[in-house]
């Protein structure tokens, strides 16, 4: 009894399953190598509420020459390269970050739209006005 019946049977099974794993491999290669994430709305949301507590706990001394944002919790390092933090109040100003990126807030306010731009929120608490941007964009491997 040497039947070799069933072996076309096992072939489709066979492709079924490199179909499987071929699509698993590119799947992901894609995740890990694929677009970055965009979180720059979320982060500025996040420096802002920071920015509005700092705010409300610090009013009298936010332009003092001795005002560092490391008192609200806010590494100024690892926001002076990507990130822009303004707070105006009369003709009294600070910021920390790239101030250029609150020339492309306005832009954007204007209606002009840009990949390159960073995502901004311009607020104003009280008689102060602050505008926070992040472009921090994630990162390709």
């Amino acid at each position: 009894m040497d039947r070799k019946g069933g072996e076309d049977v096992m072939f489709i099974v066979f492709f079924f399953i490199m179909i499987i794993i071929g699509g698993g491999i590119v799947a992901g290669v894609y995740v890990f190598y694929g677009d970055g994430y965009d979180a720059r709305q979320s982060e500025a949301d996040i420096l802002f509420g920071k920015v509005r507590d700092c705010i409300a706990d610090n009013q009298d001394v936010v332009f003092e020459a001795e005002f560092s944002l490391d008192k609200c919790g806010l590494d100024e390092e690892v926001l002076s390269e990507e990130h822009l933090i303004y707070i105006k109040k009369g003709d009294k100003e600070f910021f920390v970050g790239v101030f250029d990126y609150s020339n492309r807030c306005l832009f954007q306010e204007a209606g002009t739209k840009s990949k390159t731009f960073p995502k901004c929120l311009i607020r104003e608490i009280g008689d102060y006005e602050v505008i926070v941007a992040s472009n921090q964009r994630g990162r390709k491997l």
